[in-house]
């Protein structure tokens, strides 16, 4: 049970009950939730860069080591298939942990039974030994993933004041950055030291962080909270917000997805780009390095970017500034390795896109919880908004390898610069969030 928690009473009949928009006061307790928040979410962001950055391609170039097409196809084909998967488990985890009622809370069962098939599966990807068997469990652990991350998210929602949302959300940005870095040098240097175990491992340390997680951070009990009546139209409706009744929530739903189209378009093929792109090329064991190094370059620019304006986001009450402005900055960086394809121009990326998606990740969530159209039902809101940053993950590697394929990588670049400018277009209109 949190302690002094402080109640928002809703603002009308048909919204949450008190129970459901309880938050933190501030202080020691929420400082602890933040910073338990900090720590988790850093690793289960290791988990996406450690698997789908650096091991997934690995083990791929296992069976394609001189097809560098065939690789991308094939990578493609693995991360597109889990995504769709994905577009359903997490909007559905979010609707059930709402209406979920135990002495555990809403929450709390979801990021458990995550992390332990989470850990089961990542043994399935260590011993398979086809694109189709890495496929299969490739989906069931992104499946697990989401399954942590819908309800652990969503406790931001829950536990955070609106005035602390803003650095809150950029901790989020924090945890997807220095995550993604560290799960980039960890599954690097395992994969040269004990090879397709690192996937197991890595599994591991999941399930190890989420359980310390609901130990320090424990949600309060659900038990006793009105349950709503969950019917065929309200399950078809987990995958939808009515644009007319919520068009800021729509806008911003927009601008996610194509922003994420443009990011996912180069980042999926990161690993492939240093190997069959940069010039001179590098070797296996140097890309697992040099990923960890690019990572490295990104954290540090991100890390003051994401603290910076979180803060100063919640001073002075804007979140679209900063949202349009990172995007910019991201469009730059790319243009950088589109023109010099060199390890060189690839540092000046990271540390320029670091520093641009650090800032965009700080606030876009704050900005799209300061849209969620209902605070009932905050977890299948988000649970929706999520399938803007899942969805692109599924067209984007298919559509950016055909880009690749037919116009050369120059192009990936200029179609991810596409995107990232044109998200920009569709947060112009949301009026709920400055």
């Amino acid at each position: 049970m949190p302690d002094n928690p402080t109640t928002t009473t809703p603002a009308s009949p048909t919204e949450a009950p008190p129970s459901a928009t309880t938050h933190y006061r501030i202080g020691a307790r929420l400082n602890t939730y933040l910073v338990s928040l900090l720590v988790t979410g850093t690793v289960l962001m290791m988990a996406p860069s450690g698997f789908a950055g650096v091991l997934l391609p690995g083990k791929i170039y296992g069976f394609f080591p001189e097809d560098a097409v065939a690789r991308d196809a094939a990578l493609a084909q693995v991360l597109a298939v889990a995504a769709i998967f994905t577009l359903v488990a997490q909007p559905l985890v979010g609707m059930i942990s709402d209406n979920t009622r135990s002495r555990f809370g809403k929450r709390t069962p979801y990021i458990l039974v995550g992390a332990i098939g989470g850990l089961a599966f990542t043994y399935g990807l260590q011993v398979a030994n086809s694109v189709v068997t890495v496929t299969v469990f490739w989906v069931l652990v992104q499946i697990c993933l989401n399954v942590i991350q819908a309800p652990l998210q969503t406790t931001v929602a829950d536990r955070v004041p609106n005035e602390r949302r803003g650095i809150a959300s950029s901790l989020i940005g924090v945890t997807a950055i220095v995550g993604g870095t560290l799960g980039a040098i960890i599954a690097g240097r395992l994969s040269n030291a004990v090879g397709d175990a690192s996937f197991t491992i890595l599994g591991l340390i999941v399930l190890v962080v989420m359980l310390a997680f609901v130990l320090v951070s424990p949600d309060r009990s659900s038990k006793g909270e009105p349950r709503e009546r969950v019917t065929v139209k309200d399950f078809l409706s987990t995958f939808w917000v009515n644009p007319r009744t919520a068009p800021d929530f729509a806008w911003a739903f927009a601008a996610r997805f194509l922003m994420m189209l443009g990011y996912w378009a180069v980042q999926v093929f990161q690993f492939n780009l240093l190997l069959a792109y940069v010039q001179p090329s590098l070797e296996f064991t140097q890309v697992n390095i040099e990923m960890g190094t690019l990572g490295l370059i990104t954290m540090a620019g991100a890390l003051v970017a994401s603290v910076l304006f979180g803060r100063l986001s919640d001073r002075i009450g804007r979140r679209k500034p900063f949202v349009i402005g990172a995007s910019i900055v991201m469009a730059i960086a790319l243009a950088i390795p589109m023109l010099s394809p060199t390890l060189e121009a690839f540092y000046v990326w990271a540390a320029i896109n670091g520093f641009a998606f650090g800032a965009y990740m700080a606030i876009d969530m704050a900005l799209i919880i300061d849209v969620l159209p209902n605070p009932a039902r905050f977890g299948k809101d988000l649970g929706v908004m999520n399938i803007a940053t899942v969805l692109p993950q599924a067209i984007g590697p298919v559509l950016a390898a055909g880009i690749s394929a037919t116009w050369g990588y120059p192009a990936l670049f200029a179609w991810a610069i596409f995107w990232v400018l044109l998200a920009i277009v569709f947060v112009l209109p949301i009026k709920k969030a400055r």
